[in-house]
């Protein structure tokens, strides 16, 4: 598994995710267990101006250059 590097790409495989229904909104709102850190946020509500959530877009492993 790659590293996830980049802000916009954590919020792609999150909603991606989301579509594909591995996970809901509500699910990313709760820590994981054994999660022990203070600052804990779901990204997704952080990015008001994000696309809907089943709206996720070309999925694909080769760059889009």
């Amino acid at each position: 598994m790659q590293p996830l590097n980049d802000l916009q790409s954590v919020l792609r495989t999150l909603r991606d995710g989301i579509g594909k229904g591995y996970w809901t909104m509500q699910d990313l709102d709760v820590p994981p267990p054994g999660y022990v850190g203070k600052n804990f946020r779901n990204l997704l509500r952080d990015q008001p101006d994000a696309p809907p959530v089943g709206d996720v877009g070309k999925v694909s492993d080769e760059p889009d250059w």
